[in-house]
Formats: C-alpha cells, structure tokens, sequence
C-alpha cells in the first residue's frame, strides 16, 4: 500500500479521530500532530489517486485555466504534470545540495489550491477552490515551512522519499548526526491495470472525492496510501 505508513496505522487512525475530544489536555498536543500526518497523507494519497484515475482519460476539465502561456483544458494534462512532482522530486539541472533537494516536489508541498501559482491550480483541480472553507480538516499548504525545511531554523525539516519499488511507506527517525527531523517515505508504484479485478475507475472517484472527516485511507487496498 503505497504512503509514508502501512494500513494498521490508518485504522488506528479513525479511532483516534473519534476520541479526540476526550484527550486529556497534556496529550492533545500529541495527537494534533498525529492527526495532522494522517491529513496530510490523505491528501498525499487523493493526489496520487487523480495521476492514476485521469493519466489515460482526456476528460475535459471544469474550470479550464492558463497560465506561463500553457493552456489547461483537460484532467489528462493536470494529471501527468502532477506525476512529474513524483517522478522527479528533485531539479537535478540545478547544482545539487542538501538545500535544493525535493525542490521540485516541495513546489506542490507549498501550494494551496486558487492561490494564482501554477502548483497552486494543479491542487485546485484535484480538491477544488474551497476546499479548506469547505472542510476545515484539509491543511494547505499540506507541508509547512518547518516540514518543508525552509524556516531557516538551521534544520531542513522532512526528508521525503519517494519510492517507486514498493507499496508500503515508512516514517523513520533522522540520521544521528543528520539535519532533517524526520525521514518520510512515499511509495508511488506504477499502477495496477484498471478493471473489475483490482481496480475500478469509480474506486479512484470515490476515494479522490472522499471528504469524511476520520477516513485516512481508501477502501481499497491498491488505492495509495500515504502514512506507517
């Protein structure tokens, strides 16, 4: 199951959603940022589920856009550059250094649907507009400066990792003497052949559209899923 968790720790998840009010006050602050990483793996999840669903389909998009002089008229386009992010999380045209590493991905990270930015109407298409107005438990930008390494705090936040050869992610401690806080791993394994067998467009429809606060993760099991 790709993400940066296995499928344990989402239904764990859903039951600590529900007895989130009655945490005692010393833990919230706890399970707040538990909670924050499965959101923030559903979304990682959702967006991969729209690269998959609408990479082959020329579907025309809703609300049409252009901008830098490229003109977006369908989900297609949207999807395979969104699959750009994953399969090429770092701009190796640049010098590479610990500072520009993922640069590419956290383009995505940092962006919020509608906000005028390129990355920014990728999201747009995929969660809509009001998306955060709509649903108060959706986190944009879904990585924040801190996360994102870009607090200028001397640490370089998350270290993202995306794995092509595997269907389960993974969050791990940093190196002992490393600069990142966390190392997350992201799965994003070629998809399995869409069909009745293992997958279905409308399981993809259904779990992209998903809005239900406490589900972090997919019926199923060959929908991605990003959080361990």
């Amino acid at each position: 199951m790709p993400g940066f968790g296995g499928r344990n720790f989402f239904h764990q998840a859903k039951k600590l959603h529900q007895y989130q009010s009655v945490v005692p006050k010393e833990s919230k602050a706890s399970v707040e940022a538990i909670l924050r990483m499965y959101q923030q793996a559903k979304e990682i999840s959702q967006i991969i589920a729209y690269i998959w669903r609408w990479s082959d389909d020329d579907q025309e998009l809703d609300e049409p856009f252009e901008i830098d002089g490229n003109k977006y008229t369908k989900k297609q386009d949207i999807a395979r550059k969104l699959n750009n992010y994953f399969m090429h999380p770092t701009d190796f045209s640049q010098k590479s250094t610990d500072n520009n590493l993922n640069d590419n991905l956290k383009k995505l990270f940092r962006a919020s649907p509608g906000d005028g930015s390129k990355e920014g109407n990728f999201l747009k298409a995929v969660f809509g507009a009001n998306i955060v107005e709509e649903n108060g438990q959706y986190i944009f930008p879904i990585f924040n400066d801190f996360e994102r390494g870009e607090s200028n705090n001397g640490l370089f936040g998350y270290l993202f990792i995306i794995d092509t050869n595997v269907f389960q992610g993974k969050i791990e401690d940093p190196e002992i003497h490393g600069s990142y806080h966390m190392k997350l791993t992201i799965p994003y394994p070629p998809r399995p052949q869409l069909g009745e067998v293992l997958l279905k467009d409308t399981d993809l429809d259904d779990w992209i559209s998903n809005r239900e606060k406490g589900e972090f993760i997919a019926s199923n099991p060959f929908i991605p899923a990003s959080c361990s």
